[in-house]
């Protein structure tokens, strides 16, 4: 037996790959929320024919109801799943139209559902949820026992939908929330905004994570931009361009 760490108190670290962040496209996003809309209709008109067993047609278009809600929720704000999960109903202002959110360490937020898609669904959903006579306030609920649903029943019915629809079997909840940031920031967003609609401790966070950017805006930029492309670019984007991207290159300079 050693009586001494042969290695004192040397600190080892070691390289690990840096991963590139997993994200959705617009268009893959409309095709998801499109999935769980076909399959609320189905389970309308099924209701509709049903002669009998009607409770579990009406459980489905529940179901239905929520999961849009929920991934739409997920998809329009960049909200964690653990976030999203957390919801009550005394924190949603439907006034304000928006929702307190208590993410990481506490911190509280407000994440906002001006959108017409995403108040006409959440509206919808809550519905069907305060017809409910529950002893919880969770807005989000489980179809079997009616107990609020949990990370792994929100990952499996996210499973479900991607498999239905076609996408690759490593979507998650968290890719919805990448995918609304690297869009965000395509887009034009104010980087600081989108670090506190993320609920990001500073901007540093969603600039490493997200500035990288998708190979569709890349091919789109070197097509655009490249000494031997054709396209004429007006002055005015370039100089629009350069204004937008300031900030960032402050804080990485």
């Amino acid at each position: 037996m050693l009586k001494k760490n042969p290695f004192g108190k040397q600190t080892f670290r070691y390289k690990v790959e840096q991963r590139d962040v997993d994200t959705l496209s617009e268009r893959q996003i409309a095709d998801l929320l499109e999935t769980v809309e076909s399959m609320q209709r189905h389970a309308m008109v099924g209701l509709e024919r049903a002669s009998g067993k009607k409770r579990l047609w009406q459980k489905r278009i529940f179901a239905a109801r929520r999961d849009l809600c929920l991934l739409t929720l997920l998809a329009s704000s960049g909200l964690r799943i653990s976030e999203a999960l957390t919801i009550k109903l005394s924190t949603i202002d439907v006034v304000d139209k928006s929702i307190t959110v208590f993410g990481k360490g506490k911190k509280i937020r407000k994440v906002f559902f001006d959108l017409e898609p995403v108040e006409q669904r959440l509206q919808s959903y809550l519905e069907k949820r305060r017809s409910l006579t529950l002893d919880h306030e969770y807005l989000f609920v489980s179809t079997k026992t009616y107990r609020p649903l949990g990370s792994r029943g929100a990952q499996k019915l996210l499973k479900g939908y991607v498999q239905k629809t076609g996408l690759r079997a490593s979507v998650t909840p968290h890719t919805l929330r990448h995918s609304f940031a690297t869009i965000a920031i395509e887009k034009g967003a104010n980087i600081k905004a989108v670090s506190q609609i993320l609920g990001h401790a500073n901007c540093s966070i969603t600039i490493d994570l997200y500035t990288h950017l998708s190979n569709n805006h890349l091919r789109e930029v070197m097509q655009k931009c490249s000494p031997i492309s054709s396209v004429e670019i007006p002055l005015e984007e370039r100089i629009e361009g350069r204004k937008k991207h300031l900030a960032y290159l402050e804080k990485t300079g």
